[in-house]
């Protein structure tokens, strides 16, 4: 049986240390008030509490990713009726540095007519503790998800590319030897280990 490049098995090495291993390195809790329902948390599901008043998530340094579904609930003209507003799940991304506690701002609708409105395009904002507002992107989970596989296709694509230019021609005839084991990790990694994975790639071709 014939041995992986140097290269390629360093590759396949990393990618299942980053699989193996776990972080207890956390920035500050983020608040998250409770007329949102957090449905994911950095690819990870959330079970919501109907007793909780708010939600409390921790946030690792870097890139953050959350999920999220504006709910809120307003009597209605009839004793016990009550009609509850909610808008599609929509995310949210942005970054923060170790340690830095985060302040989570938000309309709040008067009536169920604002509710309705707010629910059709949920806006808020992120402030650092001093103040300034951290740069956060909002889209629907379909536009996240479209743009989430473009992306990885994009920077895939184009590292192959690179890697088959680059390749001398007596390792390229051993790399479909590679290819089951590194299908195999990549399946089974999250977002956020392909993410670091695809970096790691970029760096390696610099």
């Amino acid at each position: 049986m014939k041995a992986l490049p140097v290269k390629l098995r360093s590759m396949t090495l990393w990618l299942c240390a980053v699989i193996a291993m776990s972080t207890s390195v956390h920035a500050q809790e983020l608040v998250i008030p409770d007329n949102f329902n957090v449905i994911r948390v950095n690819n990870q599901a959330i079970s919501g509490s109907l007793f909780m008043r708010d939600t409390k998530v921790s946030l690792q340094p870097g890139k953050n990713v959350i999920v999220l579904r504006y709910a809120q609930m307003f009597d209605g003209d009839l004793e016990d009726h009550h009609t509850t507003v909610r808008s599609e799940p929509f995310v949210i991304s942005f970054e923060v540095n170790q340690n830095t506690p985060l302040r989570f701002v938000h309309q709040q609708p008067l009536d169920i007519n604002e509710a309705r409105l707010y629910a059709k395009s949920p806006q808020l904002t992120l402030f650092d503790a001093n103040g300034e507002q951290i740069t956060l992107l909002i889209q629907s989970q379909s536009e996240h998800e479209r743009t989430l596989q473009q992306r990885t296709v994009d920077r895939r694509q184009k590292i192959i590319q690179q890697s088959i230019e680059q390749q001398p021609l007596s390792e390229a005839t051993t790399t479909v030897n590679a290819l089951p084991m590194l299908k195999y990790w990549w399946q089974r990694a999250t977002f956020t280990e392909r993410e670091a994975f695809l970096t790691y790639l970029e760096q390696q071709e610099r």
